[in-house]
């Protein structure tokens, strides 16, 4: 499915939202490997 066709038929508030949850989880879980990593639990 193109995205573009997909933006468009959202409302701008649900495709907003949904574009700053996954936004969040990303930074979150590469903050979250980052932080793992510099503890020394990840190889």
């Amino acid at each position: 499915m193109d995205v573009t066709i997909l933006a468009t038929a959202l409302p701008a508030t649900e495709w907003d939202l949904w574009v700053a949850q996954i936004g969040t989880g990303l930074i979150l879980a590469v903050g979250g490997w980052i932080l793992l990593k510099s503890l020394g639990f990840v190889e």
